[in-house]
């Protein structure tokens, strides 16, 4: 998406926030949070940030690191219209001398795809989510919501409003849920990804990710 379009989405719908993503070396998703008004620098420019703090990055004596905004994966978050409408762009982590930084997952999701695609190969992923839903009010005790099944019928309301609202909002932010039903565990549910292009995947992983903790909370749930 041009960065024109972006300026002009956050004008129009009134944007308050940016959450910049991105993930360490165990895959665990990061975010940093800037205001709306920052967002034409960000584009421009990167943002800066320590990354000694960051699980597998760096250590102290070279600490700086860069977030590059990956412009095609901005989108409006719809679950946050009601307290401070915000947006998520998805990062690259580069070095302090521009050169791509090898230990972030992104870019080394990104080099595999290069090297498979000089090869005449496409890297179609669909992966099969699976998460389990636990009661926040027995925290730190972790206890499944259900004590359902494979496929069962009769799953807890808030559980499937969960699941079925996360789905709505993917579609909303560019990604097909093919299917959801709950699993063999007590507690334990699967939403499944349209199959497509690795990397594209890959950040919508992220985002349902993102999406589900979200819906979960407000149900009063925990989402692993």
């Amino acid at each position: 998406m041009p960065e024109e379009e972006i300026l002009k989405i956050i004008k129009e719908e009134n944007v308050e926030f940016v959450y910049l993503l991105f993930t360490d070396f165990n895959g665990l998703t990061k975010k940093v949070t800037i205001q709306a008004s920052k967002i034409e620098s960000a584009l421009k420019h990167g943002v800066w940030f320590d990354g000694s703090s960051i699980e597998g990055f760096a250590r102290i004596c070279e600490s700086d690191m860069h977030l590059k905004l990956d412009t095609s994966t901005f989108s409006v978050l719809p679950w946050t219209e009601n307290n401070g409408k915000s947006a998520q762009i998805i990062c690259d982590v580069y070095l302090p001398d521009g050169e791509p930084f090898d230990g972030d997952p992104r870019g080394v999701l990104k080099r595999v795809v290069k090297k498979a695609n000089d090869m005449g190969l496409i890297y179609l992923v669909g992966p099969e989510i699976e998460f389990f839903l636990l009661d926040r009010e027995v925290l730190p005790e972790l206890r499944p919501h259900d004590r359902k099944g494979y496929f069962d019928l009769g799953v807890q309301s808030r559980a499937v409003k969960i699941c079925q609202k996360a789905m709505k909002d993917m579609n909303k932010l560019g990604y097909v849920c093919e299917s959801y039903h709950h699993e063999v565990s007590p507690g334990q549910h699967e939403i499944g990804l349209e199959y497509g292009p690795a990397v594209n995947i890959a950040d919508g992983i992220i985002t349902l990710k993102h999406v589900l903790r979200s819906q979960a909370r407000t149900e009063g749930f925990k989402v692993t």
